[in-house]
């Protein structure tokens, strides 16, 4: 479950006027060219995979006198020289091919200095779109900028409250004056809030008089109103605002984030499911209100994934996992935790007009098979 959604917050309140929204619509009537750089940039990364070293082709052993043994040597040191050189299961090192569709977009993250959406901006960048990372700390988000930007690509940073229309319509203000009206929307802002979390899986009522322990009645209101307004709101408003200059724009498309909470509520954490479970629906509503618009409205399920910012909730501090982790991954077909990489491949197919342009109103979910598995 993707509970590590950079929680957004502004840095400017100040509203944008009307003057200045249709001055930055004319001033971005011309689109930014992606440098050569960012091509060059691309073969790089293409060049750096193919020099991975082979394994050789006859090791040498130790002979034994027996010609039957010495080949069978000779095969296990290949087997384990050639692993040696593998990457591990959890992450791919092969490149994503070059989507020529998205060459030139304009790709619009809010939340965009997380952990999982952090990968989709570079990956983005990769394939020559120009990135407008939207956070709530605009100094993670200059940082990130600041990579892409040396990859050859047009880049910013802007700081930007997602549960606040006027900050959200100085960011699109921002994002049209500076890079052109937005043609791929990600709204990757969301999280959870510990003030909405019950301690225990179920109530017992003898945890009524466990101050240790946080029951149904503990949950805070203003706690649980804060887990849906940024995850739902901080869609809403994103989406209302820049999906007015994306009306009838080639490949203009929406995606949302979604969770594995979203088709069966997790246990402890009630509004984050009940708010992935809208996000779920909205995006299905907006696919269809959107359709005769010629905006693509999908979502992305992340399932279990395992970064610096959730660690401590799935490994205890010896390094082994939670009673958590381990009835998540018996729930994992493929037995591990997703990294961000596993991600791309899908965000890139959803974003592709030309790989998916007869798709939307579907959530697709990266999961390892976790929602596939019955437990039998």
């Amino acid at each position: 479950m993707n509970e590590h959604h950079d929680k957004m917050a502004t840095a400017d309140p100040s509203a944008a006027s009307d003057n200045v929204r249709e001055s930055a619509s004319t001033e971005a009537a011309s689109r930014i060219p992606v440098s050569e750089a960012a091509r060059s940039a691309d073969n790089t990364r293409l060049q750096s995979f193919s020099d991975v070293p082979q394994p050789p082709a006859a090791p040498a052993a130790p002979s034994t006198g027996n010609s039957l043994v010495d080949k069978t040597l000779r095969e296990v040191i290949r087997t384990v020289e050639a692993k040696e050189h593998e990457p591990p299961a959890e992450s791919s090192t092969q490149p994503l091919p070059l989507h020529e569709g998205l060459h030139g977009k304009v790709a619009v993250i809010t939340g965009g200095a997380g952990v999982l959406c952090r990968a989709m901006a570079l990956e983005l960048a990769h394939q020559g779109c120009h990135i407008a990372i939207l956070n709530r700390t605009v100094e993670k988000g200059e940082q990130l900028a600041e990579e892409i930007r040396s990859l050859g690509v047009q880049a910013i940073a802007v700081g930007c409250d997602v549960t606040r229309e006027d900050s959200v319509i100085l960011a699109e203000t921002t994002v049209t004056t500076q890079l052109g009206p937005c043609d791929i929307l990600i709204n990757g802002a969301g999280g959870n809030h510990p003030d909405a979390n019950t301690s225990e899986e179920r109530f017992r009522e003898a945890d009524l008089d466990d101050e240790l322990k946080k029951t149904f009645y503990d949950i805070k209101i203003d706690g649980f109103r804060q887990v849906l307004d940024l995850n739902m709101t901080g869609t809403l408003i994103p989406t209302q605002v820049f999906s007015r200059n994306m009306i009838d724009r080639p490949g203009a498309t929406v995606i949302n984030i979604s969770s594995m909470s979203a088709f069966a509520p997790m246990t402890k954490v009630p509004a984050y499911s009940a708010a992935k479970a809208a996000i779920n629906n909205f995006t299905q509503w907006l696919a269809v209100h959107f359709a005769d618009a010629g905006i693509r409205v999908n979502a992305i399920a992340p399932g279990f994934f395992l970064t610096a910012q959730n660690e401590k909730l799935l490994k205890n501090d010896d390094g082994s996992l939670t009673a958590r982790s381990e009835k998540i991954l018996a729930h994992t077909p493929m037995r591990r935790f997703g990294v961000p990489q596993d991600l791309l491949g899908t965000l890139l197919w959803l974003a592709d007009p030309h790989t998916s342009g007869f798709v939307t109103g579907i959530v697709v979910p990266v999961d390892g098979g976790f929602m596939a598995y019955s437990g039998v």
